[in-house]
């Protein structure tokens, strides 16, 4: 069969070439990773400018140093750098953002250690990292004028009242009342009983009160009363006016890009249906010839795959073979395809056709040999925009 080429214009050449250069990173990355036992997980910050001192964390790190390896595809001059990492500890090290020149596009690139996998990480754009800080805060405004002075404090309470002089001197008793008279002596009989006790006699007359006690000393004086409450504070002065608010910076692109790849030679047989060879839509992977055990699972909203790109590392054996490549769905061949002949190209691309990804389903690239003979490719390479 047949892959029809569509024209390419300005915007999407630009987007091949950079994810043709971030498919040649992902191939030394890829055979770096399977030569080192250490295993990257995140690096902390995801983005920065040269300088910017980064974590990277994950596993089976070793040693006091570490090589940092960088790559920014937007970069002007040089896409890929390295730079000492200092190892802390066997899951952390450090290391600073080395210079890019990188004036326009996303950023988006990849950040790895002592060749271990890739992690993404966005490269700030230069322009944007040499804008000046934010202006200064507004001087503070002038003291306000001294509250007045506060009312006259409350009269104090009255002291407490003097002790109570001792009492006077008990009066004279009075003089006794007189004696009853003598009842007169009954005649000698038999021993009567006894007879009643006479009254009392009258109490004589209370004696004259004594003088009146001299008057207790006056009291104390009283406590001072509470000073009174301090007067209004003045009003603030106004606040010093807000310096500039910098100017915002760009706004990135949001189309994903997808990458994928042989892991070593792939060979193609001539003879049309039920002769295909699929790989993983992302990633790297060995060749099969079932879809079902290399699809990748799409995400869980439908979307759309564009700008089909293939490359063929190394001289594929023998040359002048015509090859065709395309995106197939859950093992089906959408219209996002391309071919080329192997005595004449190397790369392939499609951006004219679409394929549809419904949610869930298995993404893979498949690959055809239109010719008349086996051919062996040493190593394949593709990409493609997922959104």
């Amino acid at each position: 069969m047949r892959f029809l080429k569509a024209s390419q214009g300005a915007r999407v050449a630009g987007r091949l070439s950079l994810l043709a250069g971030m498919l040649g990173l992902l191939v030394f990355l890829g055979s770096a990773e399977a030569a080192s036992a250490w295993h990257l997980t995140s690096v902390s910050p995801t983005s920065g400018c040269p300088g910017t001192e980064v974590t990277f964390t994950g596993s089976s790190f070793s040693g006091k140093t570490a090589t940092a390896e960088w790559y920014d595809p937007s970069s002007l001059i040089s896409t890929f750098q390295s730079s000492t990492a200092t190892v802390s500890s066997g899951t952390r090290a450090t290391a600073e953002v080395p210079f890019f020149l990188q004036l326009s596009g996303n950023g988006l690139g990849l950040a790895a250690i002592d060749h271990s996998n890739a992690v993404p990480f966005t490269y700030t754009a230069l322009l944007t990292c040499l804008k000046g800080a934010p202006g200064a805060t507004g001087a503070t405004g002038a003291t306000g004028n001294e509250g007045k002075e506060g009312a006259k404090g409350a009269t104090g309470a009255q002291g407490v009242t003097g002790a109570t002089g001792p009492t006077g001197a008990t009066g004279a008793t009075g003089n006794s009342g007189n004696a009853g008279a003598t009842g007169a002596a009954g005649a000698t009989g038999s021993s009567g009983s006894v007879g009643a006790t006479g009254p009392a006699g009258a109490t004589g007359a209370t004696g004259a009160s004594g003088p009146a006690g001299a008057t207790g000393s006056g009291g104390s004086e009283g406590a001072t009363g509470a000073t009174g409450e301090t007067g209004v504070t003045g009003a603030t002065g106004p606040a010093g006016a807000t310096g500039a608010t910098g100017a915002t910076g760009p706004t990135p692109e949001v189309d994903s890009e997808v990458m994928g790849g042989s892991i070593g030679a792939v060979t193609l047989h001539p003879g049309g249906s039920g002769t295909e060879e699929f790989l993983a839509g992302s990633g790297l992977s060995t060749a099969s010839t079932d879809a079902s055990t290399v699809g990748v699972g799409s995400s869980a909203v439908a979307t759309t795959a564009r700008n089909l790109f293939v490359r063929i590392l190394g001289s594929p054996l023998p040359i002048g073979q015509d090859l065709g490549f395309g995106v197939a769905v859950d093992g089906t061949v959408t219209a996002l395809r391309c071919n080329l002949d192997t005595g004449s190209s190397s790369t392939c691309t499609e951006t004219g056709g679409t394929a549809s990804i419904p949610a869930g389903s298995a993404v893979s690239l498949v690959m055809f040999d239109d010719g008349e003979e086996s051919v062996t490719l040493p190593r394949l390479l593709f990409g493609y925009e997922e959104g």
